[in-house]
């Protein structure tokens, strides 16, 4: 309990002997609205820029939800890209095969014979083709 006279002593002290104490009763009034003023406008600078650091975390979400629209859309984008680029590399597998088959079948003269099967049986025919004519198109 001691103690806690000495501390009570100590704080009386110490708030007699604060400078805001040793000014006159006018002074001390002006003062003490200085310090208000002084709380007041901080307190109002803080409240805007809180309010703009806000305004900017919203900007800066929207644009990161745009981010993951766009990503999400890119990802599409590649899934279709993929699906694609196997159908046209299917495409063209049997393009390149269909036409190695044709090229083996071009006789020295520039003609075709073609095996076509009718109910199990083959009968070959002769098609003129002019293979300047298709490698151009190539």
């Amino acid at each position: 309990m001691g103690d806690a006279i000495k501390t009570r002593q100590v704080v009386i002290n110490l708030a007699e002997n604060h400078p805001i104490l040793q000014l006159n009763e006018e002074e001390r009034e002006e003062k003490v609205q200085e310090i208000l003023n002084s709380y007041y406008s901080n307190g109002h600078q803080v409240e805007e820029q809180l309010s703009r650091l806000n305004k900017r975390v919203e900007t800066l979400a929207s644009k990161i939800n745009l981010i993951d629209e766009i990503y999400y859309v890119v990802q599409d984008i590649k899934q279709t890209m993929g699906f694609i680029a196997q159908g046209l590399l299917r495409s063209e597998q049997k393009l390149v095969t269909n036409t190695a088959e044709m090229i083996k079948n071009i006789s020295p003269e520039g003609q075709i014979t073609q095996a076509t099967g009718i109910t199990g049986e083959t009968k070959e025919r002769t098609v003129k083709f002019d293979v300047d004519a298709f490698l151009d198109l190539g």
